[in-house]
């Protein structure tokens, strides 16, 4: 059996993900598959590498993330790690394992 979450962590702001990084690499089950700072990256990765959980920022550089989650077609665990709490009650909607604000 397979323990390990293979993670990909989505967000604009470069200094984000690298906190993020740090964090989760202090987690021995997580291994991160990649980032993407912008939403095209990230359908690719998502697509080609189909992580078990996406660490995800709402606004993409005026992108909502939100629209990016139609382009899945499999159910990852969904992490908002964003700034604007006002997409918290459509994050849980749409199934979020957990929604951060920073």
């Amino acid at each position: 059996m397979n323990n390990i979450i293979r993670t990909l962590i989505v967000d604009d702001v470069p200094s984000v993900v690298q906190i993020v990084k740090k964090i989760l690499s202090q987690v021995p089950t997580i291994e991160i598959i990649g980032e993407a700072t912008h939403e095209d990256d990230a359908v690719r990765l998502i697509t080609a590498e189909k992580p078990d959980l996406i660490l995800l920022d709402i606004d993409l550089n005026g992108y909502n993330s939100l629209e990016l989650l139609s382009y899945i077609n499999y159910n990852p665990m969904i992490v908002f790690i964003t700034s604007h709490t006002n997409f918290a009650l459509k994050a849980f909607e749409i199934s979020a394992a957990d929604f951060i604000v920073r």
